[in-house]
């Protein structure tokens, strides 16, 4: 059984629904937000986030992906039991 889908293209906090506003700007993971990406010392663009930068090195290109990981899977979790 698949949970949690809609056809709706808005956020719970009503906003249009991207990797923008999820990643970056949802006023709904802002302590989360803060808890796992904002210790990232690179530039913070969406960009980055999706597919690092050429300019880091292989090691710091892997924790800046595990740090987004992170928190997509913390807030997947939270988002479910939300949800529910």
């Amino acid at each position: 059984m698949v949970k949690n889908i809609t056809d709706s293209p808005r956020c719970i906090c009503n906003a249009v629904e991207t990797c923008s506003h999820f990643l970056l700007n949802c006023p709904l993971y802002v302590n989360q937000r803060h808890h796992h990406l904002n210790n990232i010392p690179y530039a913070l663009t969406l960009n980055n986030l999706l597919y690092g930068d050429e300019h880091l090195t292989s090691e710091q290109n892997k924790y800046l992906s595990m740090c987004v990981q992170r928190y997509i899977e913390f807030e997947s979790q939270t988002l479910s039991i939300i949800l529910i």
